[in-house]
């Protein structure tokens, strides 16, 4: 939902990964993989460089959303 909500508001080049659970639009398919939103690997989050976090609520697994707080990212959870 947080992606469709960014292609919708026109942001879509600012995307740099999605979670594999983000498939529409179908433009998602260009962008970084970070995997499934329940079983994300802090590592691979970050290895795309981020500027900005943007989670949905009940991303996890509890410690990688931990590494990711404490990361110098800004870190979002999306009700």
């Amino acid at each position: 939902a947080v992606t469709e909500v960014l292609y919708a508001l026109g942001v879509a080049d600012k995307i740099v990964a999605v979670d594999s659970t983000s498939s529409f639009p179908d433009a998602t398919k260009s962008k970084s993989n970070v995997g499934y939103m329940r079983a994300l690997a802090p590592e691979g989050v970050l290895k795309v460089g981020p500027t900005l976090i943007l989670a949905i609520e009940g991303s996890g697994p509890a410690e990688a959303v931990e590494i990711l707080e404490r990361a110098s990212v800004p870190f979002v959870v999306v009700p």
